[in-house]
């Protein structure tokens, strides 16, 4: 997938990793960076500027990163942009709390180039596939591509971003089979084989976040694949 035309804002404030990120997207060439150093200078310029994609640091000066990544995904004029943390903080309890907050990526520094790179382009990649996915509205529930949201019944229901291309990719066609090789590659990037424990995982979640209408999403075949199929 090309990155051409495609506009980033980076949120970080330490100059040594500002000049690696800018470097990248030199020599690979087709983004058109902005920066922010603090929260508040990102949140001032998304108030007038939309982007395609967000690389966030959690170590800002007037904010912690994790409450930016919040604030974004509860704001439904953002909530639609991607966002990846690059960040230093590396423990497993931040990754987990940035991903729960609507983070669709987390890349710890340094980073390679090149893995920087991929990663900005499976992200680019899934959501330009989740957002051709049309609204439904069903017996049980409905789904809102451009504002992200899940209701079952009158209730809304909070999924994390790969919970939510899931449930998008399944009710892109209702009823129909998406193969666990599909989902794998589009929402991990790698072979179904590589991440078969992390999608039961994830449909898993997905089912009981769900409630009543989890008991649509049907598990098809020996490791197939799963469909929605909607109440009749």
């Amino acid at each position: 997938m090309s990155v051409d035309s495609y506009s980033v804002l980076i949120v970080e404030d330490a100059d040594l990793p500002m000049q690696a990120i800018l470097q990248v997207f030199s020599l690979r060439g087709g983004f058109q960076p902005a920066v922010s150093r603090s929260a508040r200078e990102a949140l001032e310029t998304l108030k007038t500027q939309t982007f395609d994609l967000i690389l966030l640091d959690l170590g800002l000066p007037d904010m912690d990163g994790l409450e930016v990544c919040r604030m974004l995904k509860e704001n439904p004029a953002t909530t639609d942009i991607p966002i990846i943390i690059l960040t230093a903080r590396s423990s497993t309890s931040e990754k987990i709390a940035g991903l729960e907050m609507g983070a669709d990526d987390y890349i710890a520094k340094p980073f390679d180039p090149g893995e920087l790179i991929a990663r900005i382009n499976v992200v680019l990649r899934r959501r330009k596939t989740i957002r051709a996915t049309p609204a439904y509205a069903g017996q049980e529930l409905s789904l809102d591509v451009k504002k992200r949201t899940v209701t079952v019944g009158n209730e809304g229901i909070k999924l994390t971003t790969k919970e939510f291309d899931l449930l998008a990719l399944m009710l892109r066609t209702p009823g129909e089979t998406v193969s666990r090789d599909e989902i794998a590659h589009l929402i991990w990037d790698k072979p179904a084989e590589e991440c078969s424990r992390s999608l039961e995982t994830h449909v898993w979640s997905l089912r009981n976040k769900l409630g009543k209408a989890g008991k649509c999403i049907e598990t098809v075949g020996n490791k197939v694949g799963y469909r929605f199929t909607p109440p009749r």
